[in-house]
Order: C-alpha cells, then sequence, then structure tokens
C-alpha cells in the first residue's frame, strides 16, 4: 500500500539538484523526468485501453488496482481514467517545447487535502503559476454572474458545469494549505512561501471559452486575454491554445 502512496507522488529518485524545487525529501517528478514518467503511464492506459474490449481488469491512475472492467463499459471507464494523463502530458509537451530551456520548472500532480493540483509552474523571473486542467467535448463555456456558476454551451443549449467553480476554489485552498504546511514548492523561507499564485483551469482538448461572456470579465493577461472569475479568490480561465502567451509578461509599451 505504502508503494502505491508514494508512486502517487512521483517518488523517483532523481539526481539531487536537477530541478529548482527537487529535494530527497519530497521526491518531485519535474520538467522532462515527469514528462517522461507520465508517458510511461499514458503507454500503460493505451494498453489497458486496447485490452478491455475484450474485458480485462484495470488498475487505478499510478498503478492501484481499481476494478475489473469488461467490454464497452470497461473502454468507457478506462478512457475516463486515462485523461487526466492525456492532458497532463499535451500541456507540458507545448510548455516544455516553449519554455524549457528558459529556466522553466513544472511540477506535476501536487498532492493537497482535497486532492491534486495538476500542474505548480515557476518560470524563470521565479513568477508562480497553479493550474487544474479540464475538457468538457466540444463546447464553450461561459460564467453566469447572476447565477455565479459556469455553463457549457453546446448546439443542445447550456448546462451548468459546477466543477469548474469548485476547482478554482480548490485551487485557493489548496495553496493556503501547502503555504501552512510549508511545502518546499512553495519555498524556503517566509517571504518565498507568503509570494503570490496565479491560479487558473486551462480548458483542453475542444472545450474554449465563449467569446460572448460579459467583456469586463475577458481580462488582458500577459499577451492574451483570459476570464477573470472572482468566487472565495480570484482565478482565471484560460484556453490551452493561450497558455504559452498567458504565462509571458506583457510587452512594454
Amino acid at each position: 500500500m505504502e508503494n502505491n502512496k508514494s508512486e502517487e507522488n512521483f517518488p523517483a529518485s532523481p539526481t539531487p539538484g536537477t530541478s529548482l524545487f527537487q529535494t530527497e525529501i519530497n521526491g518531485y517528478l519535474q520538467n522532462y523526468e515527469a514528462l517522461k514518467y507520465l508517458k510511461t503511464k499514458q503507454a500503460e492506459w493505451n494498453n489497458i485501453l486496447g485490452a478491455t474490449s475484450g474485458g480485462g481488469a484495470a488498475v487505478g491512475f499510478f498503478g492501484m488496482p481499481l476494478l475489473t472492467l469488461a467490454g464497452a463499459k470497461g473502454a468507457y471507464v478506462a478512457n475516463e481514467l486515462s485523461a487526466p494523463i492525456d492532458r497532463l502530458v499535451s500541456v507540458m509537451e507545448i510548455l516544455l517545447a516553449e519554455f524549457g530551456s528558459d529556466g522553466i520548472t513544472i511540477t506535476p500532480r501536487v498532492k493537497i487535502d482535497q486532492g491534486i493540483i495538476d500542474l505548480f509552474v515557476r518560470t524563470s523571473d521565479r513568477r508562480r503559476f497553479a493550474f487544474m486542467l479540464r475538457s468538457n467535448g466540444d463546447s464553450k463555456v461561459k460564467w453566469r454572474e447572476d447565477r455565479q456558476d459556469f455553463f457549457t454551451i453546446r448546439k443542445q443549449g447550456a448546462s451548468k458545469w459546477s466543477e469548474l467553480k469548485s476547482l478554482g476554489d480548490k485551487l485557493n485552498s489548496g495553496i493556503i494549505c501547502l503555504r501552512e504546511e510549508k511545502n518546499p514548492l512553495m519555498g524556503d523561507n517566509n517571504t518565498e512561501r507568503k509570494k503570490s499564485f496565479t491560479k487558473a483551469i486551462v480548458l483542453t482538448g475542444k472545450t474554449r471559452i465563449d467569446p460572448n461572456n460579459d467583456p469586463a470579465l475577458l481580462v488582458d493577461f500577459g499577451r492574451t486575454k483570459a476570464l477573470r472569475v472572482k468566487t472565495e479568490a480570484i482565478f482565471y480561465l484560460v484556453d490551452k491554445a493561450s497558455l504559452i502567451d498567458f504565462l509571458r509578461k506583457p510587452v512594454e509599451k
């Protein structure tokens, strides 16, 4: 059981000093080492998806026994469970391709009490970001101020997507908890730990921000626009296609 728990938190033993946040205690995998590990798990899930067409046993996100799958139902469940890895791999690939030689540090799957923060990102100029990655089919996402919630817009109409609001609040509370725990990812002194994080939900796949959102909420950030939402705290929605520009510093005028 302990091995499974450790594996979930990327407990590799990489060479000390190869990553900005890396220590022998927390054992976080980062950047290319993390991407390599994720691709290994992605390949394993692809094998499971191929096997479930004839029935077979599946395992959890990082190797934990989960359930027995069979037929079309098994393929559906396996596909749902593999989706988080696919999202992580695709986003890490574009970030490392653009910023990998520029001092960026990317830490995937940071454990918090409420679950997992998908990505921690620290840029070369020491700005910090916390991302959740989500998709919801071929849809556009709109924030309704009157309902204080998110809705997905499809050809069939609109439906509430309440997960996004709770994700934004989870990001905020997760950062607070990691600060209180003095997690190594937050820095090694009080001044560093108190520095702000930009919190954002990244929409992947065919899910994107509805351009018909309230114009006042579509704000300039970095070198793009993002949807700015305030619930328990401020967080942003950004399309995956705009993520590179979201991380860039604004052009000085």
